[in-house]
């Protein structure tokens, strides 16, 4: 069972010392992502798209597709910064500025460490962020 996260698309450059995380990036309130899990800046979260939409159009090929976002925690707010793995397929559909909207389940965490957590595994949670 993922954490399920439908935000709009963010354009802003990553932290210098953000290793692997690309322009491109949806952000959630802490409390759903790292205050729980007690994840730190660099973790990888890892899922699946589930829709990528631009208006009233909605991006077919990208659904079911796979995504990564480096995390970076800023004060409240869990920033997700899409990970260097997944920018090539989002890039060449055209997710490169603000307009989209996306939803992502994510289902995993993979620490620098190589440690995996996994992710709400008794309940699937929503999150919609505005």
């Amino acid at each position: 069972m993922p954490l399920v996260v439908r935000s709009p698309v963010i354009v802003s450059e990553p932290p210098k010392d953000l290793r692997g995380a690309r322009y491109i990036l949806i952000r959630l309130p802490s409390r759903w992502l790292s205050k729980p899990y007690g994840l730190a800046d660099g973790d990888v979260i890892s899922g699946r798209i589930v829709e990528v939409r631009y208006g009233d159009e909605r991006l077919e090929g990208l659904s079911g597709a796979p995504i990564s976002f480096v995390l970076s925690r800023i004060g409240g707010i869990d920033v997700l910064y899409v990970h260097e793995d997944s920018w090539p397929r989002l890039r060449d559909y055209g997710v490169v500025h603000e307009g989209h909207f996306i939803e992502v389940e994510l289902d995993l965490v993979t620490r620098p460490s190589g440690e995996q957590i996994k992710l709400y595994p008794m309940r699937e949670l929503r999150v919609e962020v505005a």
